[in-house]
């Protein structure tokens, strides 16, 4: 029989997980643009300057960076909170967070 008295708590943890990863806010700056992701690696933001606009190659190269720059920031700092809320050391496993 599987051992339940630990399971609401378990539960607890992972809504708790859920929601600072919700809330948690990552802004990663390019030349000409400005991205404001959250934990779960969503973008919530993007501002883009106006002098980037007259470049498209370039803008689209920031952009790009941009992008790449904060997918890996945001995932280190949903790792960095998930251990905070849980006290559990998560393995560097790629694609898990």
């Amino acid at each position: 029989m599987w051992e339940l008295s630990g399971l609401g708590e378990l539960l607890n943890k992972v809504g708790k997980i859920a929601e600072a990863l919700k809330e948690l806010r990552v802004e990663v700056q390019g030349r000409w643009v400005t991205l404001v992701f959250n934990g779960m690696q969503e973008v919530l933001r993007i501002r883009l300057a106006p002098e980037g606009c007259k470049d498209i190659g370039r803008l689209e190269a920031d952009l790009a960076r941009a992008f790449n720059q904060g997918i890996i920031l945001s995932r280190q700092a949903a790792k960095k909170k998930i251990e905070e809320i849980t006290g559990w050391s998560i393995p560097e496993i790629p694609g898990l967070l």
